[in-house]
Formats: structure tokens, sequence, C-alpha cells
């Protein structure tokens, strides 16, 4: 049987049984890069997700009869203002809802409005400390140290807050088996439109982007994650290969 490429993380990796923008669906970039790799790829990914859910997928993967010392592992960090609940009557999806409500923001699905107004007072109390920096950092820390101790090859890729990696990175001994992205998903994202703006107006703009990329950077970060594999270095990964203004 094939070795996997296991991908963790939030909606910058999830699958789709649809093709949305792309010609087909085989052309979103997760699927491209098991492809050149001749790897089956194995999706963790849940949009909206938290850190503490994806942290929650790459152990079940670990502790699972399907986990291989010879499959690949890229980690997508989500964001880090979503709720950390994890429990079987909250969705993932409704972890990035948490700020939205709390800062008044008006939420249509009432079935995720409901469980913010009910647990309302957990919630806001949970966001004057669980956000702290130094908070942040030990999440990211223990999950670069959990990779770190695999024999597995890791990537591990932020999907919007590069300050706080490149600061948790370091406490990490350098290895060419653990590599860590310097750049973030959401500025090759946002690029794409010409004022640059995704990350304010992504709900209104309704981006149906598969993975919030054109096509044409599916194809290109497939291309600049196979070099960094195969090279087992976070150099190989150029940032100005991506298409801007396209949009």
């Amino acid at each position: 049987m094939k070795n996997k490429l296991i991908i963790v993380g939030g909606s910058f990796g999830r699958a789709y049984q649809y093709k949305r923008n792309l010609s087909n669906t085989s052309k979103r970039w997760a699927n491209i890069l098991a492809n050149k790799l001749n790897l089956i790829e194995k999706n963790y990914c849940r949009a909206g997700c938290s850190i503490e859910y994806s942290s929650h997928e790459l152990f079940k993967y670990i502790k699972s009869v399907g986990y291989n010392k010879k499959d690949i592992i890229i980690f997508l960090l989500p964001g880090d203002v979503g709720s950390p609940v994890i429990e079987p009557s909250f969705h993932p999806e409704w972890a990035s809802n948490m700020i939205r409500y709390l800062s008044g923001e008006k939420i249509k699905n009432k079935e995720i409005l409901n469980h913010y107004k009910r647990f309302k007072s957990f919630y806001t109390y949970l966001v004057t400390w669980a956000f702290e920096k130094e908070v942040i950092e030990s999440k990211i820390f223990y999950i670069l140290s959990t990779l770190k101790s695999l024999p597995n090859l890791t990537l591990l890729i932020p999907s919007d807050n590069i300050e706080i990696v490149n600061k948790v990175k370091f406490y990490v001994e350098k290895d060419s088996n653990n590599i860590c992205i310097k750049e973030t998903l959401l500025d090759i994202s946002k690029n794409e439109y010409q004022d640059g703006d995704f990350g304010i107006n992504r709900i209104e703009r309704k981006d149906y982007r598969a993975n919030h990329l054109s096509e044409p950077n599916h194809i290109i970060l497939a291309n600049e994650l196979h070099k960094v594999i195969i090279n087992k270095s976070s150099k190989e990964f150029q940032i100005n290969n991506f298409k801007k203004n396209i949009l």
C-alpha cells in the first residue's frame, strides 16, 4: 500500500466534493502534491476550525493504526482566535464564529448563534486570557515539538499568523525533517485581489475559491511545496512565484 500525505488544518487545506473555481477537483494543491510525490492524500482539515481541533486531529492520526513513519505530514496552522471547544455537539467549523459573535457581527446560522448565546459568559471570560501571546506561543511550541518528535518528514505552514510562528520556531532545534515555512497562505490568498483586501472582506466577497486560491496558485503551491519536500529546505519556497492581482 502507498504511503500517505497527511494534511491537517483548516480551510486552506480542506478537500472538496465539487470543483468550485477549479477546472477539476484534481487541480487542488494537495491533490497535485500527493500525485507528484506518489502518495495517497489523507485529509484531516475542517474549515473554520481552531488550533486545538487541528492538534486533536494530528494526535488522532498519530495514535491510529494507520500511522506510518514514512508518511509526510503537513500541518496548516489555523488562526489563533477560534473557540477551543472540542465536544461532539460542537461542530469544528463553528470555532471561527466566536470573535464574530463577541464583536457584534451578525451570525445567520441559528444553531451557531444559539450556541454562542447559551455560553456567552464562558466565551466572554475566555477571551480575557486564552488569546494572550504567551498562551498562543505555548500551543504552537507543543505542535512544533510534537512534529519534531516524529520520525516523519513534517511541514508546518502558518495560515495567517506568521509573527508568533517565527518567534516560536527558534525554540525548536533546526532539523531538516521538521520544516517551518516562513510565509503565510493568507498572504498568497489576499494578494490575488488587486486591493489585497481578502483578510477584511472575505465574508462580504463570498469567497468561493477552493482553499481561498485561484487555480494557477494551487498549481504553484503544489510545485513550491514539492521543492521544499524533495530538498528538505524551507528556502526552496519562493513567495514571489505566486500570481498576484489576478482577481
